[in-house]
């Protein structure tokens, strides 16, 4: 875009980006140690700062340049927050530790594995959005599927997302402790998911028209059908999110990397070669049918001739035919 000093913007990102990726690295170090305490004084300190800082630079209408400035000094506060409080979790190591060979190798393959993952299902679900987006067929109904999907992704992500977001390092721990262990706790952990999301997705489904009027306008009135849609789609992810971490915590990642790539894939393009075939035997069934009718009426036409000639030649031939045919219902 013209205006913008690129090499500042890109320097603010690559800082920004770097802090955040800490963030969450501190995050995955609280979880590891089940202490969800961490995250949530994380965000109940850092979350009202930035909102706040949000909120001035609207009020001054501030340039772009403010805003990265805003990025950027929450990634600092988000940064410094988590790493204090994960800190005292960490005892300093008095000699040097050597971790395992065998654990090495899993922590070079669940990275390899979480990185393709993430890389595919981000270019996965853009182009699953490029989708919906085309098919709504102009700008106004692009802008209604957009206004609903963050609508409902927001909502999923407020109750059973926190609590599904939690369950990897709770996984791991049950299934160090026996495989029955980690069954009982993916029964309760998917049965109290699924009770948290339901009521969400039947409250949408209600007051989807409502909701969307209130907070974006009757003009979008129009989005609360798709909105009631993808709050079932995103609660469903949600739901199946203790799946995804027992499979992760068992190091079943090529399960999970088949489940959400590759089977989607598969199964769109086996449903998109049988729409083809079908297609294609509908328009040969009706080639074929024209092709018939068009025979039909050429014999039609053939027999009328003849029946003129005979008409011409023969004035009598109908009455012969006629006592002919009742001669042969007597017998």
């Amino acid at each position: 875009a013209t205006g913008f000093d690129h090499w500042m913007i890109f320097g603010f990102l690559a800082i920004a980006i770097g802090l955040r990726s800490q963030y969450m690295f501190n995050v995955g170090i609280a979880k590891g140690f089940e202490d969800f305490r961490v995250t949530a004084i994380v965000a109940g300190i850092a979350t009202p700062i930035n909102l706040a800082m949000v909120v001035l630079a609207w009020i001054l209408d501030a340039e772009v340049e403010a805003l990265l400035a805003v990025f950027l000094i929450s990634g600092v506060i988000f940064y410094a927050i988590s790493q204090r409080l994960t800190s005292r979790l960490i005892q300093p190591a008095t000699t040097q530790v050597q971790l395992p060979e065998d654990f090495q190798r899993r922590v070079k393959r669940h990275m390899r594995l979480v990185a393709i993952t993430v890389t595919i299902g981000f270019f996965a679900a853009s182009e699953v959005e490029v989708f919906f987006l085309n098919a709504f067929g102009d700008a106004e109904g692009a802008g209604h599927f957009k206004v609903a999907y963050l609508l409902a992704s927001g909502a999923v992500m407020l109750v059973p997302g926190v609590i599904g977001s939690l369950l990897l390092p709770m996984m791991a721990n049950a299934l160090s402790k026996g495989r029955d262990v980690a069954g009982r706790r993916f029964v309760a952990s998917t049965t109290y998911l699924t009770l948290l999301a339901a009521p969400l997705v039947a409250f949408g489904a209600v007051y989807s028209e409502p909701i969307i009027s209130f907070m974006y306008g009757s003009a979008y009135a129009t989005a609360a059908s798709v909105f009631a849609a993808c709050m079932f789609a995103c609660a469903l992810s949600t739901v199946s999110q203790s799946g995804s971490s027992l499979l992760i915590s068992a190091d079943k990642q090529l399960t999970i990397l088949f489940l959400v790539i590759v089977a989607p894939i598969w199964i769109t393009m086996h449903y998109r070669s049988v729409n083809r075939s079908s297609r294609s035997l509908n328009l040969e069934d009706r080639e074929s049918i024209e092709h018939m009718l068009e025979t039909v009426d050429k014999l039609t036409d053939r027999i009328g001739a003849l029946e003129s000639i005979l008409d011409a030649d023969h004035p009598q031939w109908r009455q012969q035919v006629d006592r002919q045919e009742r001669g042969k219902s007597r017998e």
